[in-house]
């Protein structure tokens, strides 16, 4: 679709401002219709009614310009979000506005200001003058003339011809389904027969738009696609011209990367047109940020396979860009440029050393089978402490003999030692446990103690309370904040998953030692209950009753109406009493429903469900549980049910319980 035949030049350069400038916004489809907001001097509302053949029926805005009846540039700016075709026309246009309530002009005086671009033109200068009424009149007496009529025939079907084919292509090359072979070749074959209605003008025009959505739809071309792509090539090879057509091939060849354009990037060469400007253009785009690696690539194919005799100054240029680097190593990779590949390499890790550099040479190592090189690099990356040193150390594993490696990891892991290298994930592999524990605590490194403690505590568990407990205690000796309290916090209560005493008799020891520390003892306090006991109390609970745990003395006490006002005060406000879960918490009835839900007898599940429905609900489900025998189940879903609030209400507060 050619959106710019339905408007004046000035009109649509104007809508594709608007669009530039982001004033297309809230576009929705109501049936055919598309409504959307356009900003100009004012908000307008927009709305293009479409057929379902894309074709334009209706164009409707609230600006005044549209409400005499003319096409205004915020439709155009619609239409250009709707469909894209938002290049300008290569024209210049007085800067006014076509609102004309902003400025009070009468457009029907003097329609669309058109008049300065044909002024002493004879014939053109005084239509320009005339208003739409006038214009229609004329042309209607102009074709009573079978010869004039023909030829305003022919331009009005001209154009709803190429229309008709701008149609067809967003229709049929659309990222809404993937379109058959028969689709492009029906857009080929009417693109092609234009040459026959003598429209070849246009053909360029519709070749190059039709490229442009095949690759900004598709990433990556099916055959019958790169066949489309080649015949659209041979459509603007034939019919535009040399300047046209390599302006043509330059746009597409920077905006898109299919593996196409590279075939595109030959013929360009094989038709001795000069890449020197296309190189210009990744050139700038390369000196910008950020940049698509494809830029780089497609830069550096060109170089590699027509300007090779340039192609190590550029590298050298840009050495200090890492990025570029890695393509260009990619490059003599994927020629199978082994030679200078590992040149370009250790070139770069010489001046600017980079894991991703060290990488890439060991996979040219390894795609060439060079063990003795291999074994060297990985070796030298196990000194260099890179992420992803236990992939080294396993490379050289899998690249000695093993009854060599049994002998020569002792070497490697006491020369890693020697130099004070952390080779935490090598110890974990090799198991040796103790070694990893005694490099960490040696290094007093309680991140590395942390980030292994689940392994050290299982292999090294009193090592670990011992190391646990004086890190702890010393730590201490200051004053912190909160945070580091229950930091602190943290690693007493790893202890108590092994051995609940020591961290309990730990707590107590640093409380006694600190008793004016309120915020350390909430933090590191370790309580122990018994399951039972709290259990008992949620079975105790109910509206009138709700239990508490206190703290310093490890008892639960109640508190009902009768409580004096005074202990309530103390209970309620006090941080030593925990309450437990009371009975909105618990809520029997949903437990009753949950026990009903899970019975497998469907009959007894859908009766005892429907004595849960209106009042006395409570007394019929009591009722049916005896009536059925069911009573020894439910006691035991309830017991079970308070047994799972009671662990809940434990691990909230941190309290260790036992059963």
């Amino acid at each position: 679709m050619n959106i710019q035949n339905y408007f004046a030049r000035h009109i649509y350069n104007r809508g594709v401002d608007i669009y530039n400038s982001g004033g297309v916004y809230n576009v929705v489809k109501v049936g055919n219709v598309y409504k959307g907001k356009v900003l100009g001097n004012h908000e307008y509302d927009v709305e293009i009614e479409v057929s379902d053949q894309l074709k334009i029926t209706d164009m409707r805005c609230t600006c005044p310009y549209a409400m005499k009846g003319k096409k205004c540039k915020h439709e155009a700016a619609l239409l250009i979000e709707l469909f894209g075709n938002h290049s300008s026309y290569d024209y210049d246009y007085e800067d006014y506005d076509d609102d004309y309530d902003d400025y009070g002009y009468d457009y029907d005086t003097k329609d669309d200001n058109c008049s300065d671009m044909y002024q002493g033109h004879e014939i053109l200068e005084p239509l320009s003058k005339k208003s739409k009424e006038e214009l229609l009149e004329i042309i209607g007496q102009a074709l009573e003339s079978p010869e004039t009529y023909q030829t305003f025939f022919h331009i009005i079907e001209d154009m709803q011809r190429v229309n008709h084919i701008y149609q067809m292509i967003y229709q049929y090359i659309s990222s809404n389904q993937i379109p058959l072979s028969e689709d492009y070749e029906k857009i080929y074959t009417s693109i092609q027969n234009l040459h026959h209605f003598h429209q070849d003008q246009y053909i360029p025009d519709l070749a190059k738009e039709a490229l442009n959505q095949l690759l900004h739809t598709f990433s990556s071309l099916q055959s019958y696609q790169e066949d489309f792509f080649h015949q659209m090539i041979q459509l603007i090879d034939t019919y535009a011209s040399q300047n046209e057509k390599t302006s043509i091939y330059f746009d597409l060849c920077v905006k898109y990367n299919q593996s196409v354009i590279y075939q595109l990037i030959d013929k360009l060469h094989q038709q001795n047109i000069p890449l020197d400007d296309l190189l210009s253009s990744y050139q700038q785009k390369i000196s910008s940020y950020p940049i698509s690696t494809e830029i780089y690539d497609k830069y550096l194919y060109i170089l590699y396979h027509y300007q090779r005799e340039s192609l190590s100054s550029v590298i050298d240029t840009n050495k200090n860009n890492l990025v570029f680097i890695k393509e260009a190593i990619n490059l003599y990779m994927n020629h199978q440029d082994y030679q200078k590949a590992i040149d370009l390499c250790l070139q770069q890790l010489q001046e600017h050393p980079h894991q991703d550099i060290y990488l890439l040479l060991l996979d040219i190592y390894k795609q060439t089978n060079q063990n003795e090189q291999i074994i060297a690099l990985a070796t030298e990356l196990l000194y260099h402490q890179y992420p992803g040193q236990i992939q080294y150390y396993q490379l050289l594993q899998q690249s000695y003999l093993p009854e060599i490696w049994e002998h020569k990891k002792k070497d490697i892991i006491h020369d890693l030692e020697k130099n004070q290298i952390n080779i935490s994930e090598i110890y974990i592999q090799e198991k040796m446990y103790d070694a990893l524990f005694q490099y960490l605590a040696k290094n007093d490194d309680i991140f590395g103690m942390k980030k292994h403690e689940d392994i050290l505590f299982e292999h090294c568990l009193d090592n670990m309370i011992q190391y646990y407990s004086r890190y702890v205690m010393n730590s201490l000796r200051h004053t912190g904040s909160r945070s580091f309290y229950h930091e602190m916090a943290e690693l007493i209560h790893k202890i108590s998953e092994y051995d609940f005493d020591k961290a309990f008799d730990l707590s107590n020891h640093l409380i006694s030692l600190y008793p004016n520390r309120p915020a350390m003892i909430e933090e590191i306090r370790i309580f122990k209950v018994k399951l039972k006991d709290v259990i008992r109390a949620i079975e105790m609970t109910d509206q009138d009753i709700t239990w508490y745990y206190q703290i310093s003395q490890g008892q639960f006490i109640n508190i009902d109406d009768d409580t004096n006002i005074a202990k309530k005060m103390i209970v309620l406000n006090s941080p030593d009493y925990i309450q437990l879960p009371d009975h909105y918490d618990i809520h029997e009835y949903h437990i009753m429903e949950m026990f009903a839900n899970q019975l497998k007898d469907q009959h007894m599940k859908r009766e005892l469900q429907k004595t849960l429905k209106g009042k006395g609900a409570f007394r019929r489900f009591k009722d049916f549980i005896y009536k059925n025998q069911l009573n020894t189940a439910w006691q035991q879903f309830l017991y079970e049910t308070h047994r799972e609030l009671a662990i809940q209400w434990c691990h909230k507060h941190n309290i260790e319980f036992v059963e």
